[in-house]
């Protein structure tokens, strides 16, 4: 079983994509369900959706997709937190049975503390209150902040995208990995094994993430570590398929138990999601049987 935690879909004619130019030539295009189905193969039985655009509407527009396609198990979506009305969008958008989390996207906001004021954290306290999770879209600039704001919120599930952005392209990870760590032990909080590939040089191999990943395997173990894809940002650097078998080799030092902890039943448990019916297939058999030929 394979679950991809971490992708997008988008529209661009709803307009609301403001970091989407033309000077992301791959990007630049409508991104539907069908694309991503097609790109991510037969292994991959189901994922789950994340907000991409900083509005309520976009938000309604992914549960829109999600109630019409199985495989979309859950949401992830967006309330503007600072605001004393966020609670009645919260309320609201929860009774959605696939609303499963909120994502500010904290990486474009300018103030690297703006998670900290009271208002922040009381709607955050009020999304554990309702079963919410909270995706942390940071950069290591935010860390300090976000371990700050993190111990004010000890019931609330967390996962941290794409390891926080380490800078893979200077392999600067000392700071990176001080604050991870802190992070790390705190047992509500969860990290995602995503996004590495488009914040290292261009033509990363396995070898370049490596020292990364051993970090994170290290402070969060199998347990709280879960695969995403982040497609079709992804694209900018590689292949679904390219992600797939540079995520094989990374973990080829974990056991087949622990490596499926990692690709799969972990997106489900963080989130709190079922697959409705077993979607497991040779194609997934055979992906298992070589990260089986991967081990030492």
């Amino acid at each position: 079983m394979i679950i991809d935690a971490h992708f997008h879909l988008w529209k661009l004619q709803r307009g609301d994509y403001g970091w989407i130019t033309p000077e992301l030539t791959s990007l630049y295009r409508d991104y539907q369900h069908r694309d991503w189905q097609k790109e991510r193969g037969r292994d991959v039985s189901a994922g789950i959706l994340v907000q991409c655009a900083p509005t309520l509407a976009e938000t309604e527009f992914l549960l829109e997709t999600a109630d019409k396609n199985a495989d979309i198990l859950a949401v992830v979506g967006w309330v503007d937190l600072s605001k004393k009305e966020a609670k009645q969008e919260l309320k609201a958008l929860a009774k959605h049975n696939k609303l499963v989390g909120i994502r500010p996207m904290l990486q474009d906001i300018e103030d690297p503390s703006w998670i900290l004021q009271a208002q922040v954290i009381d709607n955050l306290h009020y999304c554990a209150e309702l079963n919410l999770s909270l995706d942390a879209l940071i950069t290591p600039a935010q860390l300090p902040y976000f371990c700050e704001a993190a111990v004010q919120l000890p019931k609330l599930r967390i996962i941290i995208d794409h390891a926080a952005k380490p800078n893979l392209r200077e392999q600067q990870l000392e700071e990176w990995q001080r604050y991870m760590s802190i992070l790390a032990g705190m047992p509500n909080i969860y990290c995602k094994l995503s996004g590495l590939l488009t914040e290292a040089k261009s033509s990363a191999a396995a070898i370049d993430l490596q020292p990364c990943t051993d970090i994170l395997i290290e402070q969060f173990g199998v347990d709280r570590l879960v695969w995403g894809s982040d497609w079709p940002v992804l694209k900018l650097a590689a292949s679904y398929q390219d992600w797939q078998n540079i995520t094989e080799t990374l973990c080829k030092s974990l056991s087949t138990k622990d490596y499926q902890k990692i690709i799969g039943e972990n997106a489900l448990s963080f989130y709190g999601v079922k697959l409705e019916a077993p979607l497991f297939n040779s194609k997934e058999a055979n992906s298992t049987r070589q990260h089986e030929e991967l081990l030492p």
